[in-house]
């Protein structure tokens, strides 16, 4: 039938007066207008059924369903049945959606033709809103199946930031338990549209707003020990129903188990804690039994608590956490005694590492970079050296020092082309999961690729950074170069790449080396990330670029990287129209990439790379009134195309007009980092260099 909406949103209600009128108000001044309102009253004994009657007078998109409290359940299973919309939606009365929510789903949902399209959401409280990234980790704005990103199943269920293809929920018999009482109805619900769905498309930005200081939110009540049991048991039951994409979830299925069991855990009284981890030893013993247990799935701490529940039995396991068994490792002293590095690596691609290491005229210091890498305790990697046409004997020492390993391949160039040129032939040829850079001057400690490709596995990120150590060739490059990184805040979490960048940028923290990160190789692939080649300062747009694009970021504050600072090298030398030249060619972009996405990104973020940019605009204004000789300045203007030419003038000879009091307060503060890592003591630096020489 023509008349028939795109999109029917059901609205389950009971006692939600406080919150339903501005639900209501969101919803029926939502942009897209083929929608109809399905709003089940559940027997409400307040306010609620006035109010709905009131709203559907106004909007006759507002149908309103009556009947005796059966429970939400029954609620939802009512509004599926009444629906004739194409695509289903969720809204719960106590929350609200962005005005254009159900435009931009459904227009995701008709573009990639989709079973499920789902979106990030807003944590409101009643004086400030949180963005959760629930779907960070799996790739926006393509369609995918399910089955070939299992791990989806351990996000959030939050089914209210959804839009399901009608005709799709009714072939796979997907609805809700109806069980008087219940809750938490939503877990299976959401679980079996994962595993059947064959279409399924991620947006990122949060449209909903989700309330978390409703008191009478079922999620907040402290009974009913067994309901997230049975509504796991439904989900499986589903799942064996489907033999075929049981053996993708399965394994992902029992991760997400054991976050719910620890949530619930936690939730109900320490008395029945006991007899609740009893309940869990025995379904994990059997999914182990069944061969359904995979644990490289499990992240660290989850690991060695359920080994510690089968292990030990359940009346240990309570009495080693009376009230919680935590998900930071932190605050759990059973893991804190645990050494971090105790157990295998997490399996997963072979070679697990590239390693590139750019040559150029560094003939005294490349077998000592080389050894470091022969010497390391994980040996599961590749190393691509690549000669960039040196004059003095750095090919040969290199040839010499990668004998008869044949993880590693010289690639010799018969043409200097640059740094970016270099990095760029070996990431062409690059096999690794994960890639790292090494300049050929330096050293990585002898555990660095063991820890990095650990915590990148355990914790599933695109990006990983870490620290390093820096030493001078001689006493006046050390006060002429500023590097100092030792103060930065440790940090266990996962965030996205937008959000460690402000993380680290508010905190005056933020570096760019491209030496000093960890990156999944196909991140760099998927998003077709490569160097800017002809520029100098290159790790300044590749690191932009990467962190733009991060869904899973990190770091690790250990400094695994060891650099020397040398008066020939890069940052040694004395700046020139090309150091100039390459600072304002990755500002340029970096702006261009904030007006075209200004309207998608957070505000926070917006701010940390305004801030980043005038910082580096600072750096090439004092560069350029100190050492760039007046013809050449003349030279490079006059090459500049009359756009840029005018933001040269602006940003950066504009910039310089502060005068040597906003040099002088620059050069004192900690954002001083142009291409810098972390400095320590010179006591500390020669006890790791020390470590490492005695451990090659």
């Amino acid at each position: 039938m023509t008349n028939e909406p795109l999109v029917s949103v059901l609205v389950p209600v009971y006692n939600m007066e406080r919150y339903l009128g501005q639900c209501l108000k969101a919803l029926t001044e939502q942009t897209l207008e083929s929608l109809e309102i399905i709003a089940i009253d559940d027997g409400s004994s307040d306010a609620s059924p006035r109010m709905l009657a009131e709203w559907a007078q106004r909007d006759p998109r507002i149908r309103v369903i009556t009947k005796p409290n059966s429970g939400y359940g029954d609620s939802m299973n009512r509004g599926l049945e009444q629906a004739r919309g194409r695509y289903v939606g969720i809204v719960e009365p106590d929350d609200y959606p962005d005005l254009a929510m159900f435009q931009k789903l459904a227009k995701a949902a008709l573009k990639h033709d989709a079973d499920v399209v789902k979106c990030n959401y807003y944590l409101h409280f009643e004086d400030h809103e949180e963005i959760l990234w629930n779907l960070h980790g799996f790739e926006y704005g393509k369609p995918f199946d399910p089955a070939d990103m299992p791990g989806i199943v351990t996000t959030t269920p939050s089914i209210w930031t959804g839009l399901y293809r009608r005709e799709f929920l009714e072939r796979e018999g997907i609805n809700f338990r109806p069980t008087p009482g219940a809750a938490f109805q939503d877990t299976s619900f959401s679980l079996k549209v994962w595993f059947a769905a064959e279409r399924a498309v991620l947006l990122r930005r949060p449209m909903l707003h989700y309330r978390m200081d409703n008191p009478g939110s079922s999620s907040k009540t402290s009974d009913k020990v067994y309901t997230v049991c049975e509504e796991l048991a439904e989900a499986y039951a589903f799942l064996e129903q489907r033999p075929r994409r049981k053996a993708s979830f399965a394994p992902w299925f029992h991760v997400d188990k054991w976050g719910k069991y620890r949530w619930n855990y936690e939730r109900i009284a320490p008395e029945l804690h006991e007899e609740f981890a009893e309940r869990m030893r025995a379904e994990y013993e059997a999914a182990l039994a069944a061969g359904e247990i995979d644990w490289s799935a499990f992240e660290r701490n989850s690991l060695f608590q359920l080994r510690y529940l089968l292990e030990a039995g359940a009346h240990a396991f309570a009495e080693r956490y009376p009230e919680s068994f935590p998900l930071d490792c932190e605050d759990d002293p059973f893991l804190q005694a645990a050494p971090a590095a105790e157990g295998p690596v997490p399996e997963g691609l072979s070679p697990a590492v590239t390693v590139i290491v750019p040559v150029f005229n560094t003939e005294p210091y490349v077998g000592e970079c080389i050894a470091s890498l022969k010497g390391q305790t994980y040996a599961d990697f590749e190393a691509f050296v690549v000669d960039d046409a040196s004059t003095d004997g750095s090919r040969a020492a290199a040839e010499a020092a990668i004998a008869g390993d044949e993880r590693f391949t010289l690639i010799p160039r018969d043409e200097n082309r640059g740094l970016s040129a270099v990095r760029n032939v070996a990431l062409d040829r690059a096999k690794g999961e994960y890639v790292v850079f090494l300049d050929s001057d330096d050293y990585l400690c002898v555990d660095a690729l063991e820890q990095l490709v650990r915590r990148a596995r355990t914790q599933r990120l695109d990006e990983l950074y870490f620290s390093g150590a820096s030493f001078y060739e001689d006493d006046e490059l050390r006060g002429r170069l500023r590097e100092d990184f030792g103060q930065r805040t440790p940090c266990d979490d996962v965030f996205t790449g937008r959000e460690m960048f402000t993380r680290f940028e508010e905190r005056d923290e933020f570096f760019t080396q491209a030496a000093l990160r960890m990156v999944r190789r196909g991140l760099l692939e998927e998003h077709g990330i490569r160097f800017r080649e002809g520029i100098l300062h290159e790790d300044i747009l590749f690191t932009f670029q990467v962190l733009c694009v991060a869904q899973r970021s990190s770091f690790l504050d250990e400094p695994l990287y060891l650099r020397r600072l040398r008066s020939d090298s890069i940052m040694g030398k004395k700046r020139t129209v090309a150091n100039i030249d390459g600072h304002f060619v990755s500002l340029q972009e970096m702006k261009r990439w904030l007006a075209e996405n200004i309207d998608d990104v957070n505000p926070r973020f917006a701010a940390a790379v305004a801030k980043r940019i005038a910082t580096w605009r600072e750096v090439v204004a004092h560069d350029w009134n100190n050492d760039i000789a007046l013809a050449d300045r003349e030279q490079y203007l006059a090459g500049l195309s009359p756009a840029d030419r005018a933001d040269f003038y602006v940003d950066i000879i504009g910039s310089g007009a502060a005068g040597d009091r906003v040099r002088r307060e620059y050069s004192e503060s900690g954002a001083y980092r142009l291409g810098s890592a972390l400095v320590a003591g010179p006591r500390f630096v020669a006890g790791k260099l020390q470590s490492v020489a005695d451990r090659l």
